[in-house]
């Protein structure tokens, strides 16, 4: 029974072999010596925005050219402008119908001094009308991924039945040192839903 035990050991600490991974430039926003890793290995944001009670979290894998002449690409789960001109991109919402919107969290990646991005929150009619409801803008160069909160709403009653939603991304042509992460739209409910109980 020893000498199995002893030739199961030795074929399994000697067969054992790990593939190298890829050679890849160090990630901006993220620590030293994590190449060939992803951003998710990386810190964290301090501390999650409070909000809610409803969450809609849209990836920005989501957002797609609202224009031809906008080119993009992602940065592993990051969205960024590899253009020499600004870039739209848009993503369809789906938001409950009659909850009321409260704040809308951009989460980026910003370390351009010069530039700037840009989310929109907008609905539209079934008439080709659009309102603005929201913006919000990163500001300043830092590397780090960051968040902006927005809790200044227009028209926050949300009404499936006449308006549908989009969120709006300009990302200005700066590669990788301007990257969307993701949007986060909260709600909350006008009407206290109903108590079931067990009889």
């Amino acid at each position: 029974m020893l000498a199995v035990m002893a030739v199961l050991l030795l074929l399994a600490g000697g067969s054992y072999s790990q593939a190298t991974p890829l050679a890849q430039e160090p990630i901006p926003g993220g620590l030293p010596g994590q190449e060939g890793g992803s951003p998710s290995a990386g810190p964290l944001l301090a501390d999650p925005i409070p909000g809610g009670p409803g969450f809609l979290n849209v990836s920005a894998l989501q957002f797609k050219p609202w224009h031809p002449s906008s080119l993009w690409e992602y940065y592993y789960l990051d969205l960024y402008n590899p253009g020499t001109g600004y870039g739209s991109y848009s993503a369809a919402l789906t938001l409950p119908n009659h909850v009321q919107l409260t704040q809308i969290v951009v989460s980026y990646y910003d370390n351009d001094p010069a530039n700037d991005l840009l989310v929109r929150l907008w609905r539209g009619n079934q008439v080709g009308g659009w309102d603005l409801m929201a913006d919000i803008y990163s500001s300043g160069a830092t590397d780090a991924y960051r968040s902006a909160v927005n809790s200044a709403i227009a028209f926050s009653l949300v009404d499936q039945q006449n308006y549908s939603y989009v969120l709006e991304a300009q990302i200005p042509p700066s590669s990788t040192n301007i990257r969307l992460a993701g949007v986060r739209v909260d709600y909350g409910y006008t009407s206290a839903l109903p108590v079931i109980s067990n009889p």
